[in-house]
């Protein structure tokens, strides 16, 4: 019995001893695993990470370009526009017949024309000494009276709208009012068109003005003896505003009122809407050529500060005197000779700039003269080169007025035509 149970002792403890050998084997099978495993994580993350950075890194390198682009692309476009709006001012040139601005792209023109007029007025407040060209250009009509709308018969007004540069021009022999638009070959009848008393037709225009404010025209009908209102959108809607007087000339002040120069009474007065009479401001004692009268006035004009410029008088007496708000006696400012102001000088129209400078259309000596401010002595800027139609000679000039840049405009009268004489600033 001992035996039988020493061989089941052996027996047990042969069996256990042969399970340990296979405990100890799968824990370094588990722990080999397990080191693989972390291995594999970490060669993935690694493979992660660089596949992220491999996408991060180019897109932020596009973005960066892509900016860089873009502002670079701003900065040229900058440059662009700069260069374009300069080439546009400077590109100005002037042809026979019209002004011409060249152009690179459609960028309002607006800031370019304002600054144009700057640039020409900063010029012109540095230098009074101004000259323009002595050969003029023939802008509108011809050298023979027509009726057709190319041409005029006996024009006696010039108007220019600076808004569009369109001429509103008083035909004086066709009895009508015509536009001639910026580089037109033809003008538009807007007035007038027969000789006859009745009240949308007009008989010998002397003087045309714009009212803005009331989108109208206000003309004088000398043989009507009257001034008109006609509507600039109805050609037959037309009103008396004064009556019997003998209108030579008209200009309308800062705050819309109307001056009117009357040739027989010798006198100017100012009209408010709806006055009967209205107050006299130049004249109005009688005819003569001493300071308080006026004779024959031809033209009238008056400043921001409602000074009144005359011109009156025929060869032998002409003369432009200048009279003050209120005034009650005028002050001689241009004449002809400078001894004496009786030397042959028929002033037809009178034009003042923003320097006080005063020129004269000199219907005696078929030319334009200028007073410069502060002296009554006159030189002559065009014409006086005789009489003729050349195109440096004039042949009884009967108005003037300038544009936004500085060139000069005169009514041709006995050549039937416009000339303009472009300024030339030193």
């Amino acid at each position: 019995m001992n035996n039988n149970n020493t061989d089941i002792i052996d027996v047990q403890s042969i069996n256990f001893d042969t399970t340990q050998p296979s405990t100890s084997q799968s824990r370094t099978s588990c722990e080999c695993f397990r080191r693989r495993k972390l291995i594999w994580i970490i060669l993935a993350s690694i493979i992660t990470v660089l596949i992220i950075l491999g996408i991060i890194i180019p897109t932020i390198i596009v973005k960066t370009k892509k900016i860089q682009i873009e502002e670079m692309s701003t900065m040229e476009t900058t440059t662009e526009t700069t260069i374009t709006i300069t080439e546009k001012i400077a590109t100005k040139k002037e042809t026979a017949a019209t002004t011409i601005e060249t152009t690179t792209e459609s960028i309002t023109t607006t800031d370019q024309k304002t600054t144009a007029e700057k640039q020409l007025f900063s010029s012109i407040d540095n230098n009074i000494d101004i000259k323009w060209t002595q050969h003029g250009i023939n802008i509108a009509g011809g050298y023979r009276p027509t009726s057709k709308l190319d041409g005029f018969n006996s024009p006696s007004s010039i108007y220019i709208d600076d808004d569009d540069q369109t001429m509103y021009i008083g035909d004086s022999g066709n009895s009508r009012i015509i536009a001639w638009e910026y580089g037109a070959k033809i003008g538009q009848i807007v007035a007038g068109g027969s000789e006859a008393e009745q009240t949308n037709q007009l008989n010998a225009i002397n003087d045309v003005v714009l009212d803005k404010k009331n989108n109208a025209f206000i003309a004088c009908d000398f043989q009507n003896r009257r001034v008109v209102k006609c509507s600039r959108q109805n050609l037959t809607d037309q009103q008396i505003i004064i009556s019997n007087i003998r209108c030579t000339s008209l200009a309308m002040d800062n705050d819309g009122l109307l001056y009117v120069s009357d040739f027989e009474k010798g006198d100017v007065r100012r009209w408010k809407s709806g006055e009967k009479d209205g107050v006299i401001v130049a004249g109005g004692n009688g005819m003569g050529d001493k300071l308080d009268p006026l004779s024959f006035p031809s033209s009238v004009f008056v400043d921001q500060d409602h000074s009144v410029y005359v011109a009156d008088g025929t060869s032998g007496t002409g003369r432009v005197t200048k009279w003050l708000k209120d005034a009650k006696v005028g002050t001689v400012v241009a004449y002809d000779g400078e001894e004496s102001p009786t030397l042959y000088f028929e002033p037809a129209a009178v034009f003042v700039d923003h320097l006080d400078n005063i020129y004269v259309a000199d219907s005696y000596y078929h030319r334009i003269i200028r007073s410069l401010n502060g002296s009554r002595k006159c030189d002559i800027i065009v014409g006086g080169n005789g009489k003729g139609n050349r195109s440096n000679q004039l042949s009884n000039p009967s108005d003037l007025s300038f544009d936004q840049y500085g060139n000069l405009y005169v009514v041709d009268k006995s050549n039937h035509r416009i000339q303009k004489f472009d300024i030339v600033v030193n």
